[in-house]
Order: C-alpha cells, then structure tokens, then sequence
C-alpha cells in the first residue's frame, strides 16, 4: 500500500519537478461543477490527501512552491474545475506544463494503431502497466463533505494519482497533447454554461412533430408495420423484396445477413419509385422526425437551469471534436431546431466562423512540406479560390462565373483534397445536391489539378511501413494517425490542423472568459451582452482578433479571416450585418 498522510496547514506541501493530482467529489448533479471532497498529491514518493476545508490553503502554498512545475492529471478539465480553475495550474497548462495521461494515452495509440476504444485510467493501466485498478462504486460513489472519509475510502482515493504519475512515464510525451489538454478544458467550461431553451418554441416544434408522426404512422400500419411491435424487420424486408422483384432490380445487401439495407441512400437506387411510395416515405420520415425529437425536444435532454449541456469529446481520431447528450456539432438541416436556443436574457448570440479554414490549413501543410503553395497565394491576394478555381476550368473570367459554376468548384475544392476520385466524387457531389456525370468530374479534377499544381504531390501520402495497404496520416504540428486508408491519409493534415488551432482559440477566449456556449469545428458562437452598435462590435472584433492570432500559432503563412454574425435565436443562415457607422446588427431572417 502506498504511503500517505492527511495534510494540515501547519504542515509543508508536497514539492518536486512531477506532481500527480487528483480529486475526489460528491456526485454529480444535473451538469453542475460538484463539490470536491477530496484533492490527492503524488511526488512520485509519498500521497499527500487534503480534506476539501483545507484544499484552498493547500493550493495557495501548492503555488508559491511549484510554481514552474509540470502537473499530472487524468482528465485535467474535470480536475481544474471541480478546484475552481486555480490561477497556477490555468497558468501552467498555458505554459505546457499541465499533462494529461488521458490524451497522452489516447494520442500513442492512434499514432500506433489509429484508433481509440477507452481511455479511462483503469483501461490505460492495464494497457500500458499491466496492472488492474478497482474502481469499486460502493466506494468512489461514496464521497461527501457530510463526513470524513473513512480509512477505506483514503486507500481508495490515494491510489489515483499514483497511477497517473506512472502511467505519465510509461508513454513518450506525445505532440500536440498540450493543445488538447487546453482544448478540453475550454470546451468543458462551454459545456458547463449551456444554451438556453426558448420552451415555448421548443413546445410548438414538438407538438408539429407529432402530428407529423402520426400521419406517418397512419400510412406505416396500414402496410402493417407498428413501431414497437415483434415482426416489423420481417415487413419491411418483404416489401423491399417485393419492390426489387417488380422493378427487377437488386438492392444493396448488408455483408453478414444478406438483408436488404434500409438506409435512405440504399433505398434511393429504387430511383422514382422510392419518392413516389407511400410506405417507404412515411417510413423514411417517420424515422427522421422520431429521432430529431427524442435528441432534441424532450425535456429529458433539458437541464433544470433550462439550458442544454452539451459533452464534447475533445479529441477523436482525427484529431477533431465531437458532441453528445444531445449533439451541437452537427445539428438536423431545415427541421427548425437551431430556433429553439437562444442567448440568455440580456445577450445577444454572436458567431464567429473561420473563412475557409480547412482550405487554409491545406495550403499552410503543403508550404511545410512543399516550400510553395499556389493555393496559398490566392487565399492571400484575398481572392474567391473557388470562383478562381471555376475560370479555370471552365476557362471564363472570374466576373462571369456563375453561381451554379462556383458551386461545382466549391464542392471539388473540399473534395478532391480528401482524395476522392473522379468516380468517387460523383455521389459526393449529389450529396451537396450537384448532379454531374463522371466526365464532367473528370474535367473538374483535371482543372483542379491544373489550377492548384501542388496537389499531385500532396494526394500522394506515406505509406505505413508495417502494413503497405494502409497510410500513415500527419499534421504538421506533428500528431500521427496509423492505419488510414488512403481518404483518411489525405484528409487528414488539414483537418487535424484546423482542428489544433481551433482549439488554441478556445484556450485563448476561455483565458478572457468569453461567454461561449458551443463550437461548431470552425466556428464559436458566443453571448455578448447587449450594450450599444459600438461596444458590442467592438467585443466581436476582440472575439475575431482572439480567434485569428490562435490559428495563426500553427498557420502563419496563409491569411485567416473570420465571419461574424448577430443573432436573437440560433440562425445557421444568419450573415455580417452592418448599420450606416459599420456596426454590427442584428441579423433577422426575411419576414420578421
């Protein structure tokens, strides 16, 4: 068992190079910060536990003499919060010297096997030290400022951060794993604040969906299939046979069963006849509708402060973000639910998007590893890459482009870079709602490669040495993913780099204490009090500079603009509007 002891005040705290911390709680309680029992120091020697009344003394001294100290955590977000953000520990996870095992563990491991299945303490342990942690409820649940802890829960509690400590020099400090330790610190405390619900709105959405879904349900149990009932995968297959065998037609199969495949694109190779049957359509949209309103519009997703809270996982394989409980990143298109939150009483919403960013994160990886970027110098004369990228192809003036061509362009300027062929790229485009045939995406690929030389050359990653099938995917600030297939290899340089200086703008608008409340990958959407046309554009501009100076720390060779809008309500459509003295308005869609 390891050495621990109680610490006083009287007492000298813990001082070395390392030091492990970990925090005990009561449970957690509708997205609430929860009150710390308990705050456990590990110097690689001894444990030293702090009863929560002393923990504020505790760090006070903790500060004076480590003050350039490196600190170890397992999820240092949810630490650093339940202690209130001390001043010292937010000053050194600025400096780099806050590590998390949690993205240390999970960074080696996408760069050794390219993904990611856990990455608790427990899993990490017996991944990299080969040993079993009990993580035992009837004793970690039990924490409380209502009594001391008991000799049981002190054993408990003072194995943590010596496991942390060792899990830390188990693994190679890994690159970039500063910047998601930052990252994730900041969009925990967006989670923390949430977007406010307009309950009245939520409530008329709600009762839309339900008429809808009865109608819908009316036209499914006609053809005999009842939501819930035993049977219904049996109805659906004999329906979609039956289709198959009067339009003679084979439909996509899934690899194990054989079954026919019910997604909406399997079901789209019934050409017409897929938008013209009844069944299939209330089915389609039955499906649609049901699971827009159970993520979205139940109260069960609501907290009791009225506001949804979001979880983020601040690191996924690529190197990018995800959301949760529900999902803020990649909400429903046209179904109205963005309408539904708006700013806190007295605020606006303001967001502020990256113009082209990935664009520009491909440009600044190709000037790394190229020397040159064509690319790169159009985005900095400031012109329309993708107006520039259609006279090219369709040999025109940039003047006379037209919106359909831009369109074209824009499409295969986010595409072919992700390493789509011409073939490939067809039913990409469909999904943006742009029919072309192969030739035509044929032509496009050739002038895009005309018009952006670099790109042979960059469409030609690393193999993985170990397994020559697969590629091994890099950004320049130096994080690797294994075991790509080739899409994955080109994507993602510009996606994991958008990705690292998006997240040191967070870090950056977190140290000022922006009011942010989600982040949408490119973009953050932030409350600003309402004030004055003057003041208000004023605090955006800050917003943008912030966001613009983060991204430039890993890409300072190509420009980065920034959008910004004003909003009652959350508005994907909403634009840059300006009175007569170029101040930020409000922006109201037509008709209001």
């Amino acid at each position: 068992m390891i050495k621990y002891k109680l610490w006083k005040p009287s007492e000298e705290v813990l001082c070395a190079p390392l030091l492990a911390m970990d925090t005990e709680t009561e449970l957690i309680v509708d997205h609430n910060i929860p009150d710390v029992v308990l705050l456990q120091v590990y110097d690689g020697k001894s444990v030293q536990l702090v009863n929560w009344q002393n923990i504020p003394a505790y760090l006070e001294e903790c500060a004076v003499w480590n003050a350039e100290h490196v600190f170890i955590f397992h999820n240092a977000a949810y630490d650093l919060a339940v202690l209130g953000y001390p001043d010292f520990l937010i000053k050194a996870a600025d400096k780099s010297r806050v590590v998390d095992t949690m993205f240390r563990f999970s960074l080696f491991k996408i760069a050794q096997k390219g993904f990611l299945t856990q990455r608790s303490l427990k899993f990490a342990c017996k991944e990299m030290l080969e040993i079993d942690i009990e993580k035992e409820d009837d004793i970690r649940l039990t924490f409380s400022r209502a009594k001391e802890p008991n000799k049981s829960q002190l054993d408990y509690a003072a194995l943590d951060p010596v496991h942390t400590y060792n899990l830390a020099a188990a693994i190679q400090a890994q690159p970039t794993e500063d910047i998601q330790v930052r990252g994730a610190i900041a969009l925990d405390y967006i989670s923390r604040i949430g977007m406010l619900i307009d309950e009245t709105r939520r409530k008329e959405l709600e009762e839309a969906f339900n008429k809808e879904i009865v109608t819908h349900l009316q036209v499914m149990e006609d053809n005999g299939y009842i939501p819930g009932e035993s049977g219904n995968k049996k109805i659906l297959q004999d329906y979609l046979y039956m289709l198959e065998k009067h339009y003679e037609i084979e439909l996509p199969r899934t690899p194990k069963t054989k079954a026919i495949k019910t997604s909406d694109a399997s079901m789209e190779e019934l050409g017409e006849a897929y938008l013209k049957d009844r069944f299939l359509q209330a089915y389609k949209k039955y499906v649609h509708i049901n699971k827009i309103s159970k993520t979205y519009l139940k109260t069960s997703v609501i907290g009791s402060d009225g506001r949804v809270h979001t979880r983020f996982n601040p690191l996924v394989i690529t190197g990018r973000t995800s959301s949760g409980g529900p999902n803020l990143q990649n909400l429903p298109k046209g179904e109205g639910i963005r309408g539904i939150f708006i700013p806190t009483p007295g605020y606006y919403f303001a967001a502020v998007d990256y113009s082209q960013i990935e664009l520009c994160t491909l440009a600044q990886s190709i000037i790394k590893w190229q020397g040159k970027s064509v690319l790169a110098d159009k985005i900095n004369e400031g012109l329309d890459c993708h107006r520039y990228l259609a006279s090219k192809v369709f040999k025109k003036d940039m003047k006379s482009i037209t919106k359909k061509e831009r369109g074209f362009a824009k499409i295969a300027n986010f595409g072919y870079p992700g390493g789509l062929s011409a073939e490939t790229f067809v039913p990409y485009a469909k999904g943006y709602g742009m029919d072309l045939t192969y030739a035509e995406s044929k032509d496009l690929r050739d002038g895009w490669l005309k018009a952006f030389p670099e790109m042979k050359d960059y469409l030609n990653p690393e193999r993985q040495p170990s397994n020559p099938s697969r590629y091994l995917g890099r950004t320049i600030t130096g994080r690797l993913r294994a075991n790509c297939v080739y899409t994955e290899a080109c994507n993602n340089p510009f996606q994991g780099l958008a990705a690292d200086g998006g997240k040191e703008a967070l870090w950056n608008m977190f140290l000022q204490r922006i009011r942010m409340v989600d982040f949408i990958h490119d973009e953050t959407l932030n409350e600003i009090k309402i004030t004055n046309p003057k003041t208000i554009t004023e605090e955006v501009e800050q917003i943008e500079d912030t966001m613009i100076k983060a991204m430039e720390k890993v890409v300072p060779d190509v420009a980065i603009r920034v959008e910004s809008a004003l909003m009652d309500r959350w508005y994907k459509e909403a634009e840059d509007q300006r009175d007569d003295n170029s101040y930020l308005k409000l922006w109201q869609p037509e008709g209001e």
